[in-house]
């Protein structure tokens, strides 16, 4: 369910908000900016543990 909330567009948009970039979202989240990019494409779903990371984060 915590997943669900972390859509494509959820993505992009919070990372927007936050005034950051895709590699520095990355590290934030301990991912890589690849992975960001593919999220925010909609190539990749946003797995749980990069879920409750986020929602950790914010």
């Amino acid at each position: 369910m915590l997943n669900a909330m972390f859509e494509s567009h959820n993505i992009l948009e919070i990372r927007d908000l936050l005034g950051l970039n895709q590699t520095d979202f990355a590290k934030k989240l301990g991912i890589s900016r690849e992975v960001v990019n593919k999220m925010e494409s909609g190539k990749m779903k946003v797995s749980k543990r990069t879920a409750a990371r986020l929602q950790k984060y914010l």
